[in-house]
């Protein structure tokens, strides 16, 4: 019997990555007929939006495992402190799920980040990269005490599960780059047999992998068309924030999260 999955990370990460990498490789996920937003667990929580009662939530569920999304910190209770009904149901799902946390060079979530809201907050388009940067966290601040900036919240998110030993940690590079040799560590984690072939998803979503793509979709080769679930997949690029960081950015965000950078197997930038 498979188990449930849940891939947690924090936004602009390679959620959605890892999701597509899955189901795009696995006959047992990837007939769920949900849709990756509707196997969301984030949108249970009543600060959400959207927001799915629990009701709701369970009626796109079928008998078959699911892969589960989520951008939660790793304080899970006070993360969906504001929807007791809906924490009852997840405490009893995820100690039984099998967790996968994808990690990501902050400095890149944070150019992704700030590309992200520039496309729909006018606030934030009207400022820069560097006041971005340094203000408060507005993303789930409801669920942590006191004030977090965007740099502690992202150190904070990814430090938490990067300590929990029960957890398959996966890098974006990893996925980015070495995206088959990961994938059948995820494969093996998740108990899934050894695969034959894997359908490369990052292949598919550049611009020179698309006549590949029609042409994998046309054979259908392994199990389902290749598809795609990110809302707005930008660039994925490694790297992309040295476009966009000053020295003195590099320097604050040195101060806040330079130690997990570094755990992290990560140079820091002067």
């Amino acid at each position: 019997m498979y188990a449930n999955v849940v891939v947690v990370a924090h936004r602009r990460s390679g959620t959605h990555l890892a999701v597509d990498s899955i189901r795009n490789n696995s006959e047992v996920y990837g007939r769920d007929p949900a849709s990756v937003d509707q196997l969301t667990i984030d949108h249970l929580r009543r600060g959400a939006n959207p927001h799915v009662s629990l009701r709701e939530f369970q009626q796109n569920l079928t008998a078959t495992p699911h892969v589960f999304k989520s951008h939660a910190h790793v304080d899970l209770a006070s993360y969906w402190g504001d929807a007791p009904e809906a924490w009852q149901y997840l405490s009893g799902v995820l100690p039984q799920a099998k967790i996968i946390y994808v990690y990501r060079d902050g400095r890149d979530v944070m150019a992704s980040l700030y590309h992200y809201c520039c496309g729909f907050m006018p606030e934030v388009a009207r400022m820069s990269f560097s006041d971005f940067l340094r203000m408060d966290n507005d993303f789930d601040s409801e669920t942590y005490p006191g004030r977090m900036s965007r740099v502690e919240y992202w150190a904070y998110h990814v430090g938490g599960w990067l300590a929990r030993p029960d957890v398959l940690h996966v890098s974006f590079r990893q996925l980015r780059h070495h995206f088959e040799q990961t994938f059948r560590a995820i494969a093996g984690f998740i108990g899934l047999p050894e695969p034959v072939r894997v359908s490369n998803v990052v292949r598919a979503q550049t611009a020179a992998g698309r006549v590949w793509r029609a042409v994998h979709n046309q054979l259908r080769f392994p199990f389902n068309r290749i598809s795609h679930s990110s809302v707005s997949f930008r660039r994925g690029t490694v790297g992309d924030s040295r476009s966009l960081f000053t020295r003195e950015d590099h320097r604050y965000f040195n101060s806040i999260a330079g130690p997990l950078l570094l755990r992290m197997g990560l140079k820091l930038h002067e």
